[in-house]
């Protein structure tokens, strides 16, 4: 925003310059026109005093003055003609200044532009790696809750799985144990068939 605003001072100071030196260039040229004019006049009267060179001595000191002033006339319009193109040629300095600026200027306001481009460019690309590891993070929170939700799952599935197998192991120690012992007691009842009977022969 801050850029436009400088292109547009620096556009009407452009303006404003070769307003001023078109000015210049006018006077100039009335000013060129009025010396050819004013010179014009002053041979015209040369001419006339050398035609008056034998009037009386006052009607030519007259004329002397009177051609003493054009002398003048045309001396100051030689000046101000001179002043006017030194005027001209300070302001199409100044004009060239002021495009040699205006060209910086531009080419900084370039760069901005660029570096201002690529910070967007950079600026796009981050949020699309943020909105990435966003959605990577949320697949992986999900996984991970899935995870300790099925961990759980097991690990109580192995409990039940414990507790039942500690229940058959309880079971076949009793079963076992009963074994033995109604073992031992058909060996004594086995004995006592013996000792009755006797011996075989």
């Amino acid at each position: 925003m801050h850029s436009t605003g400088d292109r547009t001072d620096i556009r009407h100071l452009l303006d404003s310059e070769r307003l001023e030196k078109k000015q210049a260039e006018t006077k100039a040229a009335e000013l060129q026109e009025e010396l050819v004019h004013t010179r014009s006049q002053a041979t015209q009267l040369q001419d006339a005093v050398s035609k008056v060179g034998k009037l009386p001595h006052t009607h030519t000191q007259a004329t002397h003055i009177t051609h003493l002033l054009f002398s003048l006339q045309l001396e100051e319009k030689d000046t101000e003609i001179a002043d006017m193109k030194e005027t001209i040629f300070e302001l199409e300095d100044e004009v060239e200044q002021h495009r040699a600026v205006k060209l910086h200027d531009n080419l900084i306001i370039s760069d901005l532009e660029n570096s201002i481009k690529k910070l967007h460019d950079q600026k796009y690309d981050m949020e699309k790696e943020i909105k990435t590891l966003q959605r990577k993070l949320r697949e992986e929170s999900a996984e991970w809750r899935q995870f300790q939700a099925d961990l759980q799952t097991a690990v109580v599935i192995a409990n039940d799985i414990k507790s039942e197998a500690q229940e058959e192991i309880g079971d076949l120690r009793r079963r076992l144990q009963e074994a033995q012992e109604k073992n031992e007691k058909m060996n004594k009842e086995l004995d006592e068939l013996k000792k009755q009977n006797g011996p075989f022969t």
